[in-house]
């Protein structure tokens, strides 16, 4: 069981979302460089126009996370049932208060935008909202988002959350009817060989948003939980006492996780390598050695990013667009043209409404649900500030 919250996975979450914010607004925030699809090129934009993996990153954490605050709980309980189902239904309601509010508040916001705030149309349709927050409630908005030529593009942040929120259904299953942690090592490792060659390199583009072909993150993150409870795991390092040395391996990887789908691989490549790139920075991080950390200067900026991660992932893309369109009426009402020379004040505006509706999300709607749901659902042996860290994917990206 988790006891204690771990800083360097702090680390990780702001940078796993900034590279989604980023993505995002340098593909599809700018009216004036609206480009969805891969970017080609060798430029340093290039890079951040498709550093899209910040989701893998997402997804590794809260694989390792969610493993290391059940597996062994679960297999504690095995032989007392009433005792198992109370866990793994707390578990379940626990997780509903730590995801939907949050979640919900801002697709009620996106729907009344939607409704009365959308001259521009960046809001997409009402029906298509309703559509999509119904796709949500059933977890399954990654199918909607897929196959439905990705309406509701303000939402997608949501299609991460999916996919998670559906692991999270039958991880406990998984972890109840297997006998032995080498058993589910090699069913984890046989479900990544059979994502990584056979499942993803047959499917459509669409597959990148699929459960069953982009889940291979959160099971990188369970084996590097079943590594990291290995006798010699945490003997590998000597805790790092140079910072700047664990700072640069650190942003070193980074680069190497973001700039990985720059270079023109197919998916089928690119996807397993950023996992297992994320994998590299989970399980480092998991030793709690400081061999993850940033520059001293920045560690009030990333320590305040990553306890934030998940509201600025859900917010950030609904923010984006009501900058999009805040633009579009003063254009209409001021006559001026929009243009590449408003990209400043497009960055400062929505960087202001992204900060503002994260900060309000988290203090009054995040960290409430959060130990409200611990009150009510119990596991008093796992620290709130600890469950404040944990990622619904919060992960997510895209």
């Amino acid at each position: 069981m988790m006891s204690k919250r771990n800083l360097e996975l702090d680390k990780l979450r702001a940078f796993a979302v900034v590279m989604t914010i980023v993505v995002h607004a340098v593909r599809v925030f700018f009216p004036w460089s609206f480009h969805p699809d891969y970017v080609h090129g060798s430029s340093v934009m290039n890079i951040w126009a498709n550093s899209w993996t910040g989701v893998d990153l997402f997804f590794v954490i809260s694989g390792f996370i969610i493993s290391k605050m059940i597996v062994e709980k679960i297999d504690e309980l095995k032989n007392s049932p009433q005792g198992l189902a109370y866990f793994v239904k707390n578990f379940f309601l626990r997780r509903i208060y730590r995801i939907y509010p949050v979640a919900w508040i801002v697709f009620m916001f996106v729907l009344i935008c939607a409704a009365f705030f959308n001259q521009s149309g960046q809001f997409g349709t009402f029906q298509n909202t309703i559509e999509a927050g119904i796709s949500i409630f059933t977890y399954t908005f990654n199918y909607y988002f897929a196959y439905g030529s990705y309406k509701a593009l303000t939402l997608s942040p949501y299609w991460s959350l999916a996919v998670e929120e559906q692991f999270y259904l039958i991880f406990p299953l998984f972890l109840i009817f297997t006998t032995s942690n080498r058993q589910r090592v090699l069913i984890l490792l046989a479900a990544i060989l059979m994502i990584t060659f056979f499942i993803r390199p047959f499917s459509k583009f669409e597959s990148l948003f699929l459960t069953q072909s982009r889940c291979d993150g959160l099971l990188y993150g369970c084996l590097v939980y079943y590594l990291s409870i290995q006798a010699w795991f945490k003997q590998l390092f000597s805790r790092v006492e140079n910072n700047v040395f664990s700072s640069t391996l650190t942003l070193l990887l980074v680069l190497v996780l973001s700039s990985v789908t720059a270079l023109g691989f197919s998916n089928n490549i690119v996807i397993p390598l950023a996992c297992l790139v994320a994998s590299v920075l989970v399980g480092l991080s998991a030793m709690e050695k400081n061999v993850i950390s940033v520059y001293t200067t920045l560690n009030p900026i990333s320590d305040y990013l990553g306890s934030r991660s998940y509201s600025l992932y859900i917010i950030h893309f609904p923010m984006m667009t009501c900058t999009q369109e805040i633009m579009y009426r003063a254009s209409q009402y001021y006559h001026f043209k929009i243009s590449s020379d408003l990209t400043v004040a497009y960055i400062l505006l929505a960087s202001m409404l992204t900060i503002l509706g994260a900060e309000i999300l988290y203090r009054y709607v995040e960290v409430p649900f959060i130990k409200k749901g611990r009150i009510l659902f119990g596991a008093s042996n796992v620290n709130v500030k600890q469950d404040e860290k944990i990622l619904g994917l919060q992960g997510s990206f895209n």
